[in-house]
C-alpha cells in the first residue's frame, strides 16, 4: 500500500524534542512529516505538565504578593483579606 508520499524524516510526537527535530530538518531543506496522537500539538510538557503547573504556581505567587502589598501599603496590615486562602503547606512540582 503506497500513497506516493516520501519523506526524509518522520517525527513521532510534537513534544519539545519532536518540534526541534522537525524544525531543524525543515531548515536544512528536508521533507518532514509529523505524527501526533493527541489533538493538541506540543506534548505533555506544554499542554498538561510542567508549563501549566509552573504558570499556575507563578500566578499564585503574584496574587499573594499583590494582596500583601495592597493590605500593607494602601490600607494597613490585616485590614484586607483575600477572598481565598493561600496555604503555605501546598506541595509544588519542580
Amino acid at each position: 500500500m503506497s500513497s506516493g508520499n516520501t519523506y526524509d524524516l518522520i517525527v513521532l510526537g510534537t513534544g519539545p524534542a519532536g518540534e526541534k527535530a522537525a524544525a531543524k530538518a525543515a531548515y536544512f531543506g528536508k521533507k518532514v512529516a509529523i505524527v501526533e496522537k493527541e489533538k493538541c500539538f506540543g506534548g505533555a510538557g506544554v499542554n498538561t505538565g510542567t508549563a501549566p503547573s509552573k504558570t499556575l504556581k507563578e500566578s499564585a505567587f503574584i496574587i499573594q504578593e499583590s494582596m500583601t502589598r495592597v493590605s500593607t501599603v494602601m490600607i494597613g496590615p490585616s485590614t484586607v483579606k483575600p477572598p481565598f486562602r493561600i496555604s503555605s503547606t501546598a506541595k509544588t512540582m519542580s
